[in-house]
């Protein structure tokens, strides 16, 4: 047991209190929780750095998280400067990339609730390069860097998108994460009571309000939760269920959806067949039938539904959307959908933009993309446009939040961005389409 806590920071001794068994090679994902949100900064650092998501922003937010922590002096390094601490991260990332977790040089300490005393770089790195890593539990509490704490970092109450792209990346990795919506047409006079059946079973990371702000957006917000489900129709009939339901859940409401953000406290308070009692238990209370509550029931639910209530600029762009929908723009959607292509390498562009928004049906649905990346059938290319864009790189365009918002799981830039392009285009190659498509843009936005 000497050898293991040899390898352990010192600064930390205080916490490094009866350790037990040496668990190796497990799955770094069970170590993240809301308890260390820091973690998701270094993981989305990583992802910066292995090029898999290629956004200044990435380094940004780990900057400003360092220089608010310790001003690049820690008490536990000899680092004095960030570019000391990003040099040793992405030391740290090569080293396990090519050698995985060795636990002849280091291993993770966690304390009694299996959260990270030490080693949030390395446990970063892991979850991002998929590598398992050696963990050493002791009898202690660990240090606390949640919400809160970064909140003061980043004021993320006035800097909601920076809150919304740090909840989207922690719920990319965090399998056990579920959100979990309370519908408008429930008494919320009962609230309190459903919320503590909640708690019996896990923690509240975060709550939101969302509203719908019209029947076609609560159309679209039913689409996304039930989608391939017969029920809800399809664009044949115009999803008649998908209609149907969104009356259901709005009522005479104000239309306001709550979101809540739920950690289980155990893996199997998780599965479809626990969230069903918890459920289940709550509809009793509310007693509106299927209309009162609605969870994701799997990580790849989980994922989907947060780009609808934990992305900022959907929220944004979708409340204003018109109720009208383009039977040829969808159905290129749902075979992306249906196909499984990933979201991540491309953002819709043009009047694909125009068509999410419910302004006009599109001719072609464009995208800027990463060069290696292969265009699926239906799209087509629109990089060479990035002239038109200037103070804008493609990467920047796809990767970083501040451009688009979400539609149907899919990253669309967003309108302004649009309106920049076809007015530069337009100055230069005047065409009736471009003239038109600016009239519809700015009326829309004003």
């Amino acid at each position: 047991m000497n050898d293991f806590l040899n390898k352990l920071n010192k600064y930390f001794s205080n916490y490094f209190v009866n350790p037990s068994t040496l668990h190796r090679n497990q799955d770094p994902t069970i170590l993240l929780n809301h308890h260390r949100m820091d973690v998701v900064i270094k993981i989305i650092y990583a992802e910066y750095y292995l090029g898999i998501t290629k956004t200044i922003l990435n380094k940004v937010l780990y900057y400003y998280h360092l220089k608010k922590l310790n001003n690049f002096k820690g008490k536990d390094t000899d680092k004095n400067t960030f570019r000391d601490y990003e040099l040793s991260f992405q030391n740290t990332i090569d080293s396990i990339k090519i050698n995985g977790f060795d636990s002849n040089k280091t291993i993770l300490p966690v304390d009694k609730f299996n959260r990270i005393i030490d080693g949030s770089h390395r446990l970063g790195a892991s979850i991002v390069l998929e590598k398992g890593i050696d963990v050493l539990k002791f009898n202690s509490i660990a240090p606390v860097i949640n919400l809160k704490r970064l909140n003061s970092f980043f004021d993320l109450k006035k800097n909601e998108l920076i809150l919304d792209y740090l909840i989207i990346n922690f719920i990319k990795y965090a399998k056990n994460l579920r959100i979990i919506t309370l519908f408008p047409v429930r008494d919320k006079n009962l609230d309190e009571e459903c919320i503590s059946i909640i708690k019996e079973f896990g923690d509240i990371v975060l709550t939101k309000s969302f509203g719908i702000g019209n029947l076609a957006n609560g159309y679209h917000i039913v689409k996304n939760f039930y989608f391939g489900a017969p029920w809800i129709g399809n664009l044949q009939n115009n999803y008649q269920g998908a209609e149907w339901k969104a009356k259901s859940i709005i009522g005479k409401s104000n239309g306001i959806i709550d979101v809540i953000l739920f950690s289980p406290h155990k893996e199997e308070f998780a599965t479809l067949e626990h969230l069903k009692k918890i459920k289940e238990k709550i509809r009793s209370i509310y007693k509106v039938h299927f209309h009162s509550i609605h969870s994701s029931d799997d990580h790849a639910e989980t994922i989907r539904y947060s780009k609808l209530f934990f992305d900022f600029n959907s929220q944004r762009m979708l409340t204003k959307r018109t109720g009208i929908f383009f039977n040829k723009f969808e159905s290129v959607l749902e075979k992306l959908i249906i196909s499984k292509i990933d979201h991540h390498n491309f953002v819709f562009s043009g009047s694909a933009v125009m068509a999410a928004l419910g302004l006009r049906e599109p001719k072609d649905l464009d995208v800027f993309h990463i060069d290696v990346w292969r265009l699926p059938n239906g799209l087509s290319s629109h990089n060479s446009q990035i002239i038109y864009l200037d103070g804008y790189s493609i990467n920047e365009l796809i990767f970083n939040p501040r451009n688009y918002f979400y539609y149907m799981g899919y990253k669309f830039l967003n309108l302004e961005i649009i309106l920049k392009m076809k007015v530069k285009r337009y100055s230069e190659k005047p065409k009736e389409k471009d003239k038109t498509d600016i009239d519809i843009i700015n009326q829309f936005l004003n």
